[in-house]
């Protein structure tokens, strides 16, 4: 996030918290009855709901210019806002009879908070564009020996961002740092929030710093030769008025992601609730059936590869892996006991990932997580499905399963990223289901 967006991010909670407080100021005097006092309390904290909203749907992660999805956002946060505050009045007035509230006053903290928000961002557009704000470019993988786009634009490029150098050779009077440089502390010292890859970059650079999306909020700018190369990443866009290209690293983003988080905890709840007894019922099984623990632990990569550790019911024997190594599981696997087969044909071992899911490791719809050793060895479970959180179940997984290999795995997890939808998140679950009842693709 720049510091226009944390300036906009400050200014928008001052103003949603003045707007709360004159509204009620003017509907009420400055004697709120006592009936009332409760609900402007709560209401006066509701711009903090509003604004992590904001936060969740990447309202403060743009550019200087607004745009419909901006717009929408915006009076989306508010709407959920209120309407969970109005919910929460409902409820707590079942047992304080005595509190009241406006309905029609929460109708308009809902539509005209979002508007006059707009408006700021708007005009705070305006003011950036005006006062000619350059937000800073360092320029990567740069060789007098390409000729590429940089040279023939560079002087368009100057009159939009500050360059602050490149790394690599030096290009018309543009500082060079060391070839060795680390690009992660220049990123620091120089408050860098937008990088551009020329042609000779290292392509493991722009891996490490795609992935690198968690500690910084750095735009990720490109010449066409590079095309191919950030197409498996994410969504390419072209960038207006020049010939480069964006990519645009947040696949699943605003309402979308908002409410897939909402139902994936929702999910997670419940059917940690639903399932604890059998839960009970299945320890005792794994334990009569083989020596070893009842829950199985390992390292996979989660959003942006980093690595986290995944729960399961253990199915296999203990070790099952010290002669072998690792590998994915076979048909008739014989490191599979009993139980485990059982618990694999129902993806009852699944169930204890749900706690993943709870604490943010995991969704419940996403490209399924793999171990490092299994990414390293085949490139194409890299790339876009890194950018978002891997599921318990997904596209693959209703497709094929173990039967896919890792290159059509990566292109069913590539067509629901890029084609996401709530509808196409309830569909893959309820197909989910309807696989595990009839057991196909299991092992």
């Amino acid at each position: 996030m720049n510091r226009r967006n944390i300036f906009l991010l400050f200014l928008d909670l001052v103003t949603a918290f003045l707007i709360v407080f004159f509204i009620y100021r003017i509907r009420f005097g400055f004697e709120i009855p006592a009936s009332h006092k409760l609900t402007f309390i709560l209401l006066i904290t509701s711009p903090l709901l509003l604004i992590t909203f904001g936060l969740l749907m990447g309202n403060y992660t743009k550019k200087n210019s607004i745009d419909l999805e901006i717009a929408g956002n915006l009076f989306l946060s508010g709407l959920i806002t209120y309407f969970i505050f109005f919910l929460a009045l409902m409820i707590i007035r079942i047992y304080l009879k005595s509190l009241e509230f406006s309905a029609p006053v929460l109708i308009l903290f809902s539509l005209a908070i979002p508007l006059v928000l707009l408006i700021l961002h708007i005009l705070a557009g305006r003011f950036a564009s005006r006062a000619k704000y350059k937000e800073t470019l360092l320029i990567v993988g740069y060789k007098k020996s390409d000729r590429n786009t940089l040279d023939k634009y560079l002087n368009d490029i100057r009159g939009i961002y500050n360059i602050v150098g490149t790394v690599g050779d030096e290009l018309q009077g543009v500082p060079a740092f060391a070839k060795d440089r680390d690009i992660f502390s220049l990123i620091e010292q120089y408050n860098v929030s937008n990088i551009l890859f020329a042609r000779s970059v290292d392509h493991s650079l722009i891996e490490k710093l795609v992935l690198s999306r968690s500690l910084f909020t750095t735009s990720l700018l490109f010449t066409p030769e590079l095309y191919e190369e950030f197409n498996r990443w994410g969504k390419v866009r072209p960038y207006p008025r020049l010939p480069l290209f964006e990519l645009d690293i947040n696949p699943i983003r605003g309402g979308n992601q908002l409410f897939k988080r909402i139902f994936d905890i929702l999910f997670s709840i419940v059917g940690l609730v639903v399932f604890l007894p059998f839960g009970m019922i299945i320890a005792l099984l794994i334990l009569a059936d083989s020596p070893g623990k009842v829950f199985f632990t390992q390292i996979r990569l989660g959003i942006y590869a980093k690595p986290f550790k995944v729960i399961k019911f253990r199915t296999m024997f203990r070790n099952a892996e010290k002669e072998s190594g690792p590998k994915w599981t076979e048909p008739n696997d014989t490191r599979i006991t009993k139980t485990g087969r059982i618990l694999r044909r129902l993806s009852l071992d699944e169930i204890p990932q749900l706690l993943n899911i709870l604490t943010g490791q995991m969704s419940l719809v996403g490209p399924r997580p793999e171990r490092p050793f299994f990414v390293e060895k085949h490139s194409a479970l890299k790339g876009i499905r890194m950018l978002v959180k891997p599921g318990l179940t997904g596209l693959a997984q209703i497709n094929g399963r173990y039967e896919l290999t890792p290159e059509e795995k990566a292109a069913f997890d590539l067509q629901f990223i890029n084609s996401f939808s709530l509808s196409m998140y309830f569909s893959i679950i309820i197909r989910t289901v309807i696989i595990i009842i009839g057991g196909k693709g299991v092992r």
